[in-house]
Parts: structure tokens; C-alpha cells; sequence
């Protein structure tokens, strides 16, 4: 049987985030009147995030799948920046959720477009999950 297709995870196989994590999340939490370093905020999010259940929502309708990755994220924040204080967390949430959603926030791997247009050239069918 045949290669036909080719799935690929996204996040750190096709693309990263542009910096890190952690100083994307000092950034905006410092425009909201909190401080913290970038490798202490990458720390957290790590470990939060590995907390976190999969981020996968079987059963869910499909309208409802937008607002369950924000409820996602936004715990992953919570528990990120958990004994801080900001006077207004859901709007510093919003913007930090707004920076990520952002093309600018990501960079592709060097070797992404010319390893898709390979695969692509020999009539493979590409798919990202």
C-alpha cells in the first residue's frame, strides 16, 4: 500500500512561538501593571500545561469548540500567574489570548516550507491536527 497522506502535529513541528512563552506572557501581564520575569512565567506555563487535561473536547458541538480552547487557555493562565494580582485578569486574559491568536506571535521552522512543498510534490496529501 501506498503513502498517500501525511498528517502533521502543528505546534513545535511545523511552527514555534516567536520568543517564548513566557516572555509573550511577562510582556502583556507588564501592560497590565504586573511584573515577572520571562523564565520564571516560562517555567509556570510549562507546568501548568503539562497539568492541563488534552486539549481536545469530544462531544463537543462545533460552536462550542471557540470558546472551550478560551476556557482552556485561560485555566493554563490562572494557574500560570497563580499569586499574582491584576486588577481586571479576564482583560489582561483577553489580550494575552489576542497576541497568540496573532500570526506575528509564531514562526515557522526553517525547514517546514521546503519539507510541505516536497511532500507535496510527490502527490502527497497534507493535513495539520
Amino acid at each position: 500500500m501506498a503513502l498517500r497522506a501525511i498528517l502533521f502535529d502543528a505546534g513545535e513541528t511545523l511552527f514555534r512561538v516567536r520568543g517564548s512563552v513566557g516572555g509573550a506572557y511577562a510582556s502583556v501581564a507588564a501592560r497590565h501593571g504586573v511584573t515577572a520575569t520571562a523564565d520564571e512565567l516560562e517555567a509556570r506555563f510549562r507546568a501548568a500545561f503539562r497539568r492541563m487535561p488534552p486539549l481536545s473536547f469530544p462531544g463537543a458541538r462545533v460552536e462550542e469548540i471557540p470558546q472551550r480552547e478560551y476556557a482552556w487557555w485561560r485555566h493554563v493562565a490562572v494557574e500560570a500567574f497563580a499569586g499574582y494580582r491584576f486588577s481586571d485578569f479576564d482583560a489582561f486574559f483577553h489580550e494575552l489570548f489576542e497576541y497568540f491568536a496573532d500570526a506575528a506571535a509564531w514562526e515557522l521552522f526553517p525547514d517546514t516550507q521546503p519539507a510541505l512543498a516536497a511532500l507535496q510534490t510527490r502527490g502527497l496529501r497534507l493535513g495539520i491536527v
